[in-house]
């Protein structure tokens, strides 16, 4: 698959496709980290060892009406065994960022549950989603204000 493609529609850019298979009603991914791009996250060093595989499925935007899963291979070790970072994932979530911005975007204008069965997530994912985002935008904000 086109790596153009891949950061267009997935905002996938270091990683390359290596295989594209259906499973279950919905295209999966095999993505991987191409080399010259792989370093160990707490040092930052490209000397490392591929130690074993650890494969992470990580839900994106649906194209059409079939979901798509990413299979990331993820596990390196320099001076101890660590997962990758993915840019397009934030911390251990499921689920790529444009996903979670078209949820939020789609929880405009309809319900949790609507939005859930369009996008075939679960329920808690989406209010996860929701969630998640409140936290971070209202978490300076005083709604209890003292009065004089």
């Amino acid at each position: 698959m086109n790596t153009s493609f891949l950061y267009h529609a997935f905002g996938v850019r270091e990683q390359k496709c290596s295989k594209v298979r259906y499973e279950d009603n919905q295209i999966v991914l095999n993505v991987q980290t191409k080399v010259a791009k792989l370093r160990c996250p707490c040092c930052k060093k490209r000397n490392f060892v591929r130690n074993g595989v650890y494969m992470r499925r990580i839900k994106s935007i649906p194209v059409g009406n079939k979901p798509i899963i990413l299979e990331v291979r993820q596990r390196l070790y320099c001076h101890k065994v660590v997962r990758e970072r993915l840019h397009f994932v934030s911390g251990k979530h499921g689920y790529t960022n444009k996903l979670a911005n078209l949820v939020l975007e789609l929880s405009r204008v309809g319900t949790i549950k609507d939005v859930a069965r369009f996008l075939h997530l679960s329920w808690d994912t989406v209010k996860g989603i929701q969630k998640t985002y409140h936290q971070h935008k209202y978490k300076n904000s005083n709604l209890n204000p003292t009065c004089s």
